[in-house]
């Protein structure tokens, strides 16, 4: 049986069910999201909005205590893209 190829990109933060963010990984997003784009809940994964450069990033951590991660893995996307 051919695997189909996943929607979610890996080095990429989505939002999930609740607010949840994780990453497109098969072990944080679930294996629904991860190949179809849709989580388990039914709702569509939808990419993070990138918060952008260094202010931005500044002002994330203010407002939350911590840079934007992966809720599972604590994969942290680069400055560059966040």
């Amino acid at each position: 049986m051919n695997r189909p190829d996943p929607v979610l990109a890996d080095d990429v933060l989505y939002i999930g069910d609740g607010g949840r963010l994780h990453c497109g990984r098969l072990r944080c997003a679930g294996i629904s999201a991860h190949f179809s784009g849709v989580g388990i809940d039914g709702t569509t994964v939808a990419p993070f909005q990138r918060v952008e450069g260094c202010e931005g990033r500044a002002a994330w951590i203010s407002e939350f205590g911590a840079p934007p991660t992966c809720e599972g893995c604590g994969f942290e996307m680069p400055v560059g893209q966040v």
